[in-house]
């Protein structure tokens, strides 16, 4: 996929006010739409809910809306809630970042081209373009080639600018650079992509609160489950018509996230929405890996099963994503839990036989012997921890530290996983 980063902007930098443009040029509206038709389109819900209700959705492109409010369901649009969530739901697709201002700013280290159309204007603002770093993008294109267009709208004066990344821009860490090794680590799918994508990987995916918890608990039981994206409105039909069971709202009392209320619910199918473990698994699995749902409770499992098929094929190499969760404003965050998770199994691969570790795999190892002693009790005092308790989900925290209370792998097989 190519993603790409269009924006309006003053001289100043300046891209919006209270929400809208200030400024109209037709000219440059027409361009837009003519460079994101048929493509997605991915946006911040302050920029949907500024767009004029007769164009949401936008036509003729697929609107991805980021928000973490669980009760926004825009209708038209898929909500994502978080960049890489937002990416996911794009897949192969080249792709359109069109607002605002901090979803510029946390897409661009992702981006391959910015759009820009420089508005001859000096007016007050409280939206501002990122900064494009000279180290890294360059401009490839201009037009016109001297001087400026004028709008016949208001006569304001405009001009396109494009641009790319420099040919000898290099990212500040390579996470290839674990390829010596055949046990890896990184995190979120952004990591997952770089360790973990691919045919010759197997890709163990830690969601310990508690995605990859409640399928190890619904296989062990079992269940097969069906990961899909959070808010995904394919789910339920999906759910329909492969007689499965749609998990629903912890509150509801029905199957949902919480691993308790899936061990005896005498299911044969479930399809578990999840933002994070579930989304990372999608996306590793159109990569052609192997997907394996990886957590404290099924540890020693899932090493057994990872070292066996290194073992058979000395191509292959594990990947160990912790999936992490992410901010309110979309960005990533790296989560203690899902660390301890990865070096539980890395901790069990090294036992199995597969010592052949990254260092940032050892990282995850040491984390989890620091806390091996009382999983329990060091899980129950963390951030995330502490949030599900407040929200009366003790028994939740409790069962995704429990030590290789399942004994089976969750691998994902034809869209489902299944106990291996």
């Amino acid at each position: 996929m190519t993603l790409s980063l269009i924006w309006a902007q003053t001289p100043d930098a300046v891209i919006g006010v209270d929400g809208a443009l200030p400024w109209h040029v037709p000219e440059d509206l027409a361009r837009f739409r003519r460079l994101t038709d048929g493509h997605p389109v991915v946006m911040g819900r302050r920029t949907w809910e500024s767009l004029p209700p007769r164009f949401r959705p936008l036509p003729g492109r697929d609107n991805v809306v980021l928000s973490r409010d669980p009760g926004f369901a825009p209708e038209g649009a898929v909500v994502a809630t978080s960049l890489d969530d937002a990416l996911a739901v794009v897949g192969d697709r080249d792709a359109w970042v069109i607002g605002g201002g901090s979803l510029y700013a946390a897409a661009l280290p992702h981006a391959d081209r910015v759009e820009v159309t420089l508005v001859d204007l000096a007016t007050a603002g409280d939206t501002v373009a990122p900064v494009l770093d000279e180290r890294r993008w360059v401009q490839t294109a201009h037009e016109p080639a001297e001087g400026w267009y004028t709008s016949a709208a208001e006569g304001t004066r405009y001009r396109y600018i494009t641009y790319g990344h420099r040919p000898d821009s290099q990212p500040a860490v390579d996470p290839r650079l674990q390829a010596p090794h055949r046990v890896r680590c990184d995190w979120g799918r952004a990591g997952a992509r770089a360790v973990a994508a691919g045919s010759d990987r197997i890709a163990v995916v830690v969601d310990v609160l508690t995605f990859t918890t409640t399928v190890a608990a619904a296989c062990a039981a079992g269940i097969e489950v069906a990961p899909f994206r959070w808010h995904d409105p394919r789910a339920p039909r999906f759910a329909e018509e492969t007689g499965a069971t749609l998990a629903v709202s912890r509150a509801t009392g029905g199957p949902s996230l919480s691993p308790g209320s899936v061990r005896a619910s005498g299911l044969h199918r479930l399809v578990l929405p999840s933002p994070n473990g579930a989304t990372t698994a999608l996306t590793l699995a159109a990569t052609g890996a192997t997907v394996v749902a990886g957590s404290i409770r099924t540890a020693d499992a899932v090493a057994a099963y990872c070292a066996r098929r290194l073992a058979e094929d000395p191509r292959l190499v594990v990947g160990v994503v912790p999936a992490g969760e992410g901010w309110p404003d979309g960005a990533f965050r790296p989560c203690a839990e899902d660390l301890w998770g990865a070096g539980a199994v890395v901790e069990a691969l090294r036992r199995h036989g597969a010592t052949d570790i990254s260092v940032e795999a050892e990282v995850a190892r040491q984390a989890w012997l620091a806390v091996a002693d009382d999983p329990v009790g060091t899980l129950r005092e963390s951030a995330s921890g502490r949030e599900l308790i407040e929200r009366g989900w003790a028994d939740d925290v409790t069962a995704a530290a429990e030590l290789d209370a399942d004994g089976c792998a969750p691998v994902l097989v034809d869209g489902w996983f299944v106990a291996c």
